[in-house]
């Protein structure tokens, strides 16, 4: 028994050893299964967990929609760009083949054989890595790269995984040509740029598909580091990586050697930033800008997001003609006010380091120079090393010092005087060592060049221009320089003058005062006010008081109109011509009110358009991203209309008439009597336009004015002192600068140039069927049979009492008496 037990205990044991590794089998399998399982579900968990708030991919249009605001001319040029991101979107059949290869060579060679994630390319880039002990290569591919654009730039893992999941799940969602299409459209490339087509115009001014091979492969090879590696910031090594894209594709077949040697050698040429807005109608382009964004913001998001193409009347050429005009007009006001001082003074290195951009001028350009020698007769002025030229005293005796009014008591001094027409002695008496100044040059001679000393004017202007069968003003010049002062004085509030006259006028006549009234010249008082002194004048004829802008029978015409029509009716009339702000009826009113630049022209515009309403919108046409018109005010007889907008515009006029704003007879009387104003007035020097000519002058201390028009078009030009800090002339007293030989030749000098080789017409055209033209005696109001003046009348308030002899004391005014 004891050997039967001996013998059985390892049979016992050996059963028990085997169902004990089955037990252990059996749990480990279930192990294997739970671990397997908590896995999958900790893989499901943590997938859950990056997964859980990615970007939503839309529709794949909407990705790659256009961000870029656009601002252009009426003739299509494009003048300005706002944006947060500046990105210009292509399809893909405006994608040239090699371009994408470049791409291809610089990014992700296998981009169509992965599904968004390249192991294969992971895998090398690690053995790279350890092998150069440091981060060479990256394996992220171009879906990555694109999915990185929306999950963001952080530096961890969790964004390397969330990165990875959105990749693959656009390779599901979308075609490789879309997935490249998007990326090209959104990877920033330096300068600038997002987006292949915005790279090619910032870099080389081009199309995409305008590119050479080599500006191909230099595009391609910005995507690295764009901020640090491309031509403008670093040429040398945007060659090298450029050659190292045009090798990779010489590798893989894309190119022959010989159009890689060809790439390589292949001298490219690349551009600074354009400054649109600078460069062409800044102050049109910013105000338009300013309205568009007030009326376009949303509370979800930026104006900028629309896409917005905004279609604005200015015309660039006219307005470059313009901005030369007011230019000149200040400049020579500048001449006669005196010399302010230098624009800086720097020591001789610092400059030359400064100015370097404009070391060699060409003839013509305005550049700044340095004062290097000053003697009596002349002063030397160096450009740059080695370029030089000399100020001469008999060019530069206009730069007496300049002085403004005296401060005392915290308040300028206007009883005072300032300088005005004075003459330099000696350039040492304006001129020192590292003076810098701006000069204008010539055509270079060696290593000098010719320069004159160019006024810097203290005084500011503006101008503005409103055809009368365009969209909109296609004119607007709001200071000497955008640079120096943004501010638009077309909308700047200003004292008229006597521009105001005309406005006045126009309602007397409208209300029956015959232009051929006699009024008294003699001194006005109204109560203690006395503006026009103790001398008397002759009686005038209304008529002629306009043209020769008489104030003591203004004052009169005025009194007329308020005495025959309501306050509120006086101010309507104001509101209906297009004036900024409300009439007052004050009785000084007629010599001068606050109005804007703009308001005086829309006013004028009213007069010169037969009193029809004028065209005075600024955007002609405004276009989502979507090509929805969310706007359109287009003239039928815009020249820059496209046909579609054409037709609606002549449908929409039918439909809707140009409003009527005051009566055609008395616009087209109170025009005619304007063409007097230039005629034998105060606006004689318009006559130089070789047309029919309208304008009313204005002239006080700190502003002068010309508003003036043709048949076609009105302008007005308004000069002054933006801070009253000195009178334009000598003195408020004695001011020796007036509306008609300062505003007028800007008006003048534009016009010439806008108005070109038309058809000479009249003012107004043919009259309406009830005004009547009727000889009138200037001394008496009688109508005569010759010897008179011809002046319109509206039928039934023409003079009929007949004049027995022209110099007949006997023989009275009718309306003599009412004033």
């Amino acid at each position: 028994m004891a050997e039967d037990s001996e013998i059985s205990r390892p049979r016992v044991l050996n059963r028990r050893r085997g169902g004990w590794w089955g037990v252990a089998l059996r749990g480990a399998l279930v192990l294997m299964v739970m671990a397997v399982t908590a896995g999958g579900v900790g893989a499901f968990a943590l997938y859950v967990h990056f997964a859980r708030d990615l970007p939503r991919l839309d529709a794949f249009d909407e990705m790659s929609a256009s961000g870029v605001t656009r601002f252009e001319a009426s003739d299509g040029a494009l003048v300005g760009e706002w944006f947060q991101e500046r990105r210009l979107a292509v399809t893909w059949g405006q994608l040239p083949e090699r371009l994408v290869l470049a791409f291809l060579a610089a990014e992700d060679e296998r981009f169509f054989e992965h599904s968004g994630i390249d192991l294969r390319g992971v895998a090398r880039a690690m053995v790279e890595n350890l092998r150069s002990g440091e981060r060479r290569e990256g394996a992220s591919t171009i879906t990555q790269q694109l999915a990185k654009t929306l999950v963001g730039n952080a530096r961890s893992y969790e964004r390397k995984v969330r990165e990875a999941i959105l990749a693959r799940r656009m390779e599901d969602v979308y075609s490789k040509k879309q997935i490249l299409t998007w990326y090209l459209n959104a990877i920033y490339l330096g300068h600038n740029s997002y987006g292949v087509q915005t790279a090619a115009q910032n870099y080389f001014r081009k199309n995409v598909w305008e590119l050479s091979l080599a500006e191909m492969a230099m595009v391609a090879g910005l995507a690295q580091s764009p901020s640090r590696v491309n031509p403008v910031v670093n040429l040398p090594a945007s060659r090298r990586r450029m050659a190292h894209v045009l090798k990779n594709m010489r590798e893989h077949g894309w190119i022959s050697p010989e159009e890689e040697q060809a790439a390589l050698a292949e001298e490219l040429v690349t551009y600074p930033l354009r400054d649109t807005l600078g460069d062409h109608v800044p102050y049109y382009t910013e105000t338009v800008r300013k309205d568009v964004m007030a009326r376009y913001a949303t509370p979800d998001g930026s104006w900028l997001d629309r896409g917005l193409v905004v279609s604005m009347a200015v015309d660039p050429g006219a307005q470059r003609v313009a901005q030369e005009a007011l230019g000149a007009a200040l400049e020579d006001l500048a001449r006669r006010q005196g010399y302010p001082g230098p624009l800086a003074r720097l020591e001789r290195e610092a400059f030359f380091a400064r100015n370097a951009a404009h070391a060699s001028p060409a003839a013509g350009e305005r550049v700044l120079a340095r004062v290097s020698e000053v003697g009596k007769s002349q002063a030397t002025v160096e450009i740059a090393e080695g370029l030089s030229g000399t100020l001469k005293l008999a060019d530069t005796k206009w730069a007496a010092p300049y002085t403004e009014l005296p401060v005392k008591k915290g308040k300028r001094d206007t009883k005072a005087s300032v300088s005005f027409g004075g003459t330099l002695k000696s350039m040492k008496d304006a001129f020192a060592v590292g003076d810098v100044v701006l000069v204008e040059v010539g055509a270079k001679k060696g290593r000098e060049v010719p320069v004159e000393l160019v006024p810097v004017p203290l005084m500011e202007g503006a101008l503005l221009s409103l055809p009368v069968s365009g969209s909109g003003p296609d004119v607007m010049v709001g200071g000497w320089d955008f640079d120096r002062s943004q501010v638009n004085r077309a909308f700047a509030v200003r004292q008229t003058g006597s521009t105001m006259k005309p406005i006045i006028y126009s309602k007397a006549y409208d209300l029956g005062l015959p232009p051929g009234a006699l009024f008294s010249g003699a001194p006005f008082r109204d109560g203690k006010y006395n503006p026009t002194g103790a001398r008397s004048k002759d009686d005038m004829l209304v008529w002629d008081a306009l043209a020769k802008s008489e104030n003591s029978v203004s004052l009169r015409v005025l009194q007329y109109v308020l005495n025959h029509t309501t306050r509120e009716d006086y101010q309507d009339w104001g509101r209906r011509l297009g004036l900024s702000r409300e009439l007052t009826g004050f009785t000084s009113e007629v010599l001068g009110a606050d109005q804007t630049p703009f308001g005086m022209a829309r006013a004028f515009a009213t007069l010169a358009h037969g009193g029809l309403a004028p065209a005075t919108a600024l955007v002609r046409k405004i276009v989502d991203k979507d090509g929805r018109v969310l706007e359109r005010h287009v003239a039928p007889g815009d020249p820059d209309a496209r046909f579609d907008d054409t037709l609606i515009s002549l449908w929409e006029s039918v439909l809707a008439p140009p409003e009527r704003r005051i009566p055609a007879t008395t616009a087209w009387i109170t025009a005619r009597n304007l063409t007097e104003v230039v005629a034998r007035g105060t606006g004689t020097r318009a006559k130089k336009l070789g047309r029919d000519a309208a304008g009313k002058t204005g002239t006080l201390p700190y502003d002068v004015w010309f508003d003036g028009f043709t048949r076609d078009r009105v302008a007005v030009a308004w000069i002054g002192a933006d801070r009253r800090e000195r009178p334009l002339g000598k003195s408020e007293k004695v001011n020796k600068v007036y509306g008609g030989d300062t505003a007028l030749p800007a008006w003048l000098a534009f016009m010439q140039a806008a108005e070109g080789d038309r058809p000479k017409r009249s003012v107004g055209g043919d009259p309406p069927a009830d005004v009547v033209e009727v000889m009138v005696d200037p001394t008496t109001g009688l109508v005569v049979d010759a010897k008179g003046r011809t002046i319109p009348h509206r039928r039934g308030t023409e003079p009929t009492e007949r004049a027995l002899e022209p110099n007949d004391p006997a023989n009275i005014g009718s309306l003599e008496t009412e004033f």
